[in-house]
């Protein structure tokens, strides 16, 4: 992100840490390994940071995550929070175009997985979400984006965000580059079976984050995560209009409050 190449801010490369979730939203089946496990392991992603420096970290889970707000709060009361929401039915798409690409869910339609993902509907209901932080932290450190607005005004929502943190303007070069940019997997299967293989360690008690923590440590990184990125490739996938219109169908009073509170 932007904001990890601030020079008083560090935020960790890896992404998804999810110490502060009971269950990561890939695995929404099966308990998070690595939450409140290993504070040592969880303190040594910020082991490069200087003193001065502020700490964060992004994991998608703890918006969705009914235990995080109460966890981070015990960690740290004081801290500022950043919750970036997109319209709905486009996080849906996109969070199905995800899931099939590194091999979740298996090659469905987005109408089938969600009767089978009932989960997926779930992480697109924010005030139900936000409500669960505002029982723990004052409104005034919990900051709120629209996905929109930071596609339109990258440089200003950026800004925005240091001064809600306090710290001076920082503008990076390369501030407009995208990242995390979509894709879908070459062969389907490959990352089916990967999946498949991480979830069989898990519940066999082998702790797989542990294993690729500590190969990444050593400049491997993750092995199966390697494989997947491997077999990317950029993404055709078109999701048709009346598909559109049965996941509006879920979202529309969620829409209506946004556009309401985005005049």
């Amino acid at each position: 992100t932007n904001l990890s190449k601030h020079p008083d801010i560090f935020i960790p490369d890896e992404k998804e840490l999810g110490y502060f979730c009971e269950k990561n939203y890939l695995y929404p089946t099966q308990i998070n390994p690595l939450y409140l496990n290993n504070i040592k392991r969880f303190e040594s992603y910020f082991s490069q940071a200087d003193k001065k420096n502020l700490l964060g970290e992004g994991s998608t889970s703890y918006l969705w995550d009914k235990k995080a707000p109460e966890k981070i709060f015990e960690h740290n009361p004081k801290a500022k929070l950043f919750a970036i929401l997109r319209d709905p039915v486009e996080r849906i798409i996109s969070h199905y175009k995800y899931w099939l690409q590194i091999g979740i869910i298996p090659n469905k339609s987005i109408s089938d997985t969600i009767q089978n993902r009932p989960e997926m509907i779930e992480l697109g209901k924010y005030a139900t979400q936000l409500k669960r932080y505002f029982e723990y932290f004052p409104r005034n450190q919990v900051r709120i984006f629209f996905f929109d607005d930071l596609l339109q005004d990258k440089k200003q929502i950026l800004f925005s965000a240091e001064k809600f943190l306090c710290v001076n303007k920082f503008l990076p070069h390369d501030y407009s580059r995208s990242v995390n940019t979509s894709g879908q997997a070459r062969f389907w299967w490959i990352n089916r079976l990967i999946s498949s293989t991480k979830t069989w360690i898990r519940k066999r008690g082998i702790d797989y984050d542990k294993i690729s923590y500590y190969s990444k440590q050593i400049g491997l990184g993750s092995p199966l995560q390697q494989l997947i990125k491997l077999n990317k490739t950029k993404s055709d996938l078109e999701i048709d209009h009346s598909t559109r219109l049965y996941l509006y169908s879920f979202f529309s009073w969620i829409l209506i409050t946004l556009m309401i509170k985005n005049q």
